[in-house]
């Protein structure tokens, strides 16, 4: 490590026990990260890393990205804390704008589920995701019935408020195909 990216190690741990975090490694994991050049890092706003780690301390960053949407920029950071998959969009400031936590089909609202089964009865949920943004509770939800796959999104009290159909065979993120 040379003696500046250990200079910028020192200042983020600081930065880091100032803001009130306890969880140091990150500062190190981070620089490291930034060092090796990984695709999708990118480097976040210190008050966004110290919002993340103040409210997810035991969560690992796997991806973040910085986006801009309708002239807005946001912070996405990709993490898995436990079995617990989650996105936060923050905005620069560290502000929270949305989070996303993947959930269990068994954990929907019986609401949501009752929907989902008078709408769709040969299909099952694939995935599941609760989305907040404030105070606003959605479920986006992934269904599959043999070669038909759909997308639907609801809102806590189970009214659909977007709802799409998907090719048979649909690319996963990593752009290969799957059945």
């Amino acid at each position: 490590m040379t003696h500046f990216n250990r200079l910028v190690a020192v200042t983020a741990m600081v930065a880091m026990a100032v803001a009130g975090t306890t969880n140091l490694s990150f500062a190190i994991e981070k620089t490291v990260r930034n060092e090796a050049k990984k695709p999708n890092a990118v480097d976040l706003p210190p008050a966004v890393l110290a919002a993340f780690h103040k409210t997810y301390p035991k969560s690992k960053v796997t991806k973040a990205d910085k986006e801009t949407k309708d002239s807005t920029v946001y912070y996405e950071i990709e993490s898995v804390d436990g079995k617990m998959k989650r996105n936060i969009l923050y905005l620069p400031d560290g502000a929270v704008y949305e989070v996303e936590e993947a959930v269990p089909a068994s954990s929907l609202p019986r609401e949501i589920l009752a929907r989902l089964s008078a709408d769709n009865p040969k299909a099952r949920v694939e995935r599941a995701e609760r989305i907040t943004r404030g105070t606003v509770i959605e479920y986006e939800v992934g269904l599959e019935a043999g070669e038909d796959k759909s997308e639907v999104v609801l809102d806590a009290t189970g009214k659909i408020l977007k709802s799409e159909k998907l090719s048979g065979k649909e690319e996963d993120e990593s752009g290969e195909e799957s059945d």
